[in-house]
């Protein structure tokens, strides 16, 4: 069975990460933009696959996968997002 990991990258500290309001208007929440675009995608794969989504800004990226796909949303120029493809590549590289 095939299986994907999706991975949302860590949303670089600025006015739109809306770290503001996390602290002062939401105690005690992560995030407040979920993945949507992952989520879609997950709900487009084929039922027999095995599909995980990481929200970075809620948990950590693991170290390695056995994956077969990893996809990684975000702005292409982000380091956070070149540093979670990076990641990803050097894993499926030392798995295969």
């Amino acid at each position: 069975m095939p299986s994907l990991l999706l991975i949302n990258p860590r949303f670089p500290e600025s006015f739109w990460s809306f770290r503001w309001a996390i602290d002062h208007v939401l105690p005690g929440k992560k995030a407040v933009n979920p993945p949507l675009g992952l989520a879609t995608l997950a709900a487009l794969c084929p039922a027999l696959w095995r599909v995980e989504i990481i929200d970075e800004n809620i948990e950590p990226i693991p170290p390695t996968t056995d994956a077969d796909i990893v996809g990684v949303c975000g702005i292409p120029t982000s380091p956070s997002s070149s540093r979670a493809a990076a990641r990803s590549a050097a894993s499926s590289a030392t798995s295969s």
